[in-house]
């Protein structure tokens, strides 16, 4: 797999119909990624990164790995996101729409200022971390199924109009 490791950060950088496999990034600052037009991404590892102002529109993500990395001001619509993890990862100002999620593993993660809007959750696990959690995030007319929350705390959080099947919650304070 090759190694990127970016000494400058990165800014405005915009991937339309892209192809982006086999990258492992560690340690940078991005400010302004867009990725759209049936673009995808697949096993690719970010660690240790921060990203800001990152969108997201009708793209594919696959095996992917995202670790110690933290979210700002990210929007994804009318994606897929399949088979990935992200662990001990910092999230705020997150807006997921008409996104779809398969087999993804949220670790230790803090989510703060969120929604998931018209959203598809199938197989997802989300691992809290009790100090954080998931903070003002709303939930709004999406559907889980096969959705397990374990050791997660929401705080300020609102779940509307979400068609639940197949819900597994544990050790999780409201």
């Amino acid at each position: 797999m090759p190694k990127i490791h970016f000494i400058s950060p990165l800014d405005d950088v915009t991937l339309q119909k892209a192809t982006v496999n086999d990258v492992t990034v560690n340690g940078t600052k991005c400010i302004g990624l867009h990725l759209s037009d049936d673009s995808g991404v697949s096993d690719v590892s970010l660690s240790g990164c921060a990203l800001k102002d990152v969108q997201f529109a009708r793209s594919r993500w696959s095996d992917y790995s995202v670790n110690g990395t933290r979210l700002e001001q990210v929007t994804v619509a009318g994606s897929v996101l399949a088979a990935g993890r992200l662990m001990a990862v910092s999230a705020s100002g997150v807006r997921l729409d008409g996104a779809n999620f398969n087999s993804v593993s949220l670790e230790a993660m803090r989510l703060a200022d969120a929604a998931f809007v018209n959203c598809r959750l199938n197989d997802v696990r989300f691992t809290g971390r009790k100090a954080g959690g998931i903070e003002r995030t709303r939930f709004e007319n999406c559907a889980f199924s096969n959705v397990q929350f374990t050791g997660c705390t929401f705080t300020d959080c609102t779940l509307r109009n979400v068609d639940v099947s197949d819900l597994e919650v544990n050790d999780v304070d409201f």
